[in-house]
């Protein structure tokens, strides 16, 4: 389970210093602390469940997730999520991995995303789609359809085939929220049929 520092004081409320109680479970091996203010009761906890909780409101996509879908052939060793509304990049080191948050366009934040779980903790994570949308909308800008398909088949290295088992109604309607050169790009070439023949 994960734990606030709030949510430790009242399970230890009962004790004369409820602090000190902490810092003895914590030297005990019986608690691990995340980042301030964060603790877990699991040394090998899954590190993606405990991204919405060390920043958030947040979900797991990017590389994070296109990995978790094998459409990207790297695995990533940190883990990667989006925000909004916060204007600025964030990342935090921690004895649990390092934690990645970027923004993407607050209209398009709830589309997409997915219920999981791992150590009995929710959490959420992009679906296949808004992952590679949210990818490419972090991205600089990209000038041509042709590019585009560079930039999906040859830089991040998705294959094709998996490009085209993806639900292309779900692009164009989660795309259309982002207000962005580069996923408009992506609706143009997906409207056009295909996978960027053009």
């Amino acid at each position: 389970m994960l734990y606030s520092t709030g949510d430790l004081h009242q399970k230890y409320n009962n004790y004369v210093n409820s602090g000190v109680k902490i810092e003895t479970e914590v030297k005990r091996g019986n608690l691990f602390p995340v980042v301030h203010g964060l603790y877990s009761d699991d040394p090998h906890v899954d590190p993606l469940c405990l991204a919405p909780y060390i920043y958030g409101p947040s979900y797991i996509s990017f590389e994070t997730a296109l990995s978790f879908y094998d459409l990207i052939p790297e695995r990533t060793y940190s883990v990667t999520s989006a925000t909004c509304l916060k204007r600025r990049t964030k990342e935090y080191l921690t004895p649990f991995g390092v934690f990645r948050y970027r923004d993407v366009p607050a209209e398009a934040f709830l589309y997409g995303l997915v219920d999981m779980e791992a150590n009995g903790i929710p959490y959420k994570m992009a679906s296949p789609e808004k992952a590679i949308l949210d990818k490419i909308y972090s991205l600089r800008g990209v000038g041509s359809t042709k590019q585009l398909k560079l930039l999906l088949f040859e830089d991040l290295r998705i294959e094709e085939g998996d490009f085209e088992k993806l639900d292309k109604a779900k692009l164009i309607e989660y795309g259309s929220h982002y207000k962005s050169q580069n996923v408009n790009l992506l609706i143009k070439m997906l409207k056009q049929g295909g996978n960027g023949e053009c």
